[in-house]
């Protein structure tokens, strides 16, 4: 995929959520005023990473910066995913490809190590 493709399908995506949220502000305005922008946050942290695994590193930075602006509490409520996607937002940005790659599928593995099955 190329990173022009992405790119038009994240504006695709988001603008979609975006729509959907009005949707839900004009028959559940106060749900949506609750829990609208932490709904959003994870919504572009999502795109964030979709972003990473494309190599759009600027893309996967602005999205996960821009969710944490909206609502920081993804760190506290969910930090394990949160972290991880900006660290491999940042990583995106400032390594070499192969680095990152390397680091990339070395992290895959020790997830992958960690969730076998234990006899």
């Amino acid at each position: 995929m190329s990173h022009g493709g992405l790119s038009a399908n994240v504006d695709k995506q988001l603008a979609t959520w975006r729509r959907f949220r009005a949707k839900v502000r004009g028959y559940a305005p106060d749900l949506e005023a609750r829990a609208g922008d932490l709904a959003e946050a994870y919504q572009l942290r999502y795109l964030a990473r979709r972003a990473v695994r494309s190599a759009d590193s600027a893309m996967a930075l602005d999205l996960m910066m821009a969710a944490l602006r909206l609502d920081a509490s993804i760190v506290w409520r969910e930090p394990s995913r949160t972290l991880v996607s900006l660290a491999a937002a940042i990583a995106r940005r400032v390594l070499p490809d192969g680095l990152f790659g390397a680091l990339e599928r070395a992290a895959i593995g020790a997830v992958a190590k960690g969730a076998a099955p234990r006899p």
